[in-house]
């Protein structure tokens, strides 16, 4: 009875929440001021949330056995990973459970989870960063794409679709997974056309084909004079 007053005098504003404290028992657990996060059997709530696409277990308001452990197990959906798991608002770092020991006050968990990027280059080039990314859900993602020497950047795709041979892309307001991925084609060979316009003569003239990388040299001869 004297704990049921309180809470009364507590809920009503009469008394502040120190005084309730210092006169509650071992067993009662004190939120915040005016939320009282417990139950009278002697069990403690714990708050368990997810942000993005994923699952925790068990999920809600759990009610606990004061003095007891618990674990919680989370999980990223697919195209989704870990960003961070906080517990009180504090992050412990992106795990898959979390154990909470001898739970004696309320707590609360959250897991965040993200949309990942997964980047792809084939080969003759380079697409930076590669491989799989995790982005926190409205952020931004830009990637790079270039080609290797000898190699040309022949298409880059977004999800599947042609958004041509661009050399940089930008994933904005990133709220659901995505691929990007480059494809590069063996440089052809480049041709020299040589000609000497009002006479005279050059080696190798006409449309001349070089390998990629090397030298090649024209001689060039005047016409002779005239007498």
């Amino acid at each position: 009875m004297e704990r049921l007053a309180l809470l009364t005098l507590l809920c009503m504003g009469v008394l502040p929440a120190q005084s309730y404290v210092q006169a509650a028992t071992p067993q009662v657990a004190v939120g915040y001021m005016h939320t009282v996060a417990f139950k009278d059997d002697g069990t403690t709530i714990i708050t368990a949330t997810v942000r993005g696409k994923g699952l925790i277990s068990p999920l809600g308001s759990v009610a606990v056995t004061g003095g007891t452990n618990i674990y919680f197990k989370m999980a990223p959906n697919l195209g989704y990973e870990f960003i961070d798991v906080l517990v009180d608002g504090i992050s412990v770092g992106a795990r898959d459970r979390y154990l909470f020991l001898n739970v004696t006050e309320p707590h609360t968990i959250e897991a965040v989870f993200g949309p990942t990027i997964a980047a792809f280059a084939g080969t003759g080039g380079v697409v930076s960063p590669v491989g799989t990314r995790v982005v926190a859900a409205g952020n931004s993602a830009t990637f790079a794409i270039s080609a290797l020497p000898g190699y040309d950047l022949e298409d880059v795709q977004v999800d599947g679709f042609s958004v041509g041979a661009v050399t940089s892309y930008t994933f904005n307001d990133v709220t659901a997974p995505h691929t990007i991925s480059a494809t590069f084609a063996v440089a052809s060979d480049p041709t020299i056309t040589a000609s000497v316009p009002g006479g005279g003569t050059i080696s190798r003239a006409g449309n001349v084909a070089v390998t990629r990388g090397t030298n090649i040299i024209s001689i060039l001869l005047p016409m002779p004079a005239m007498d």
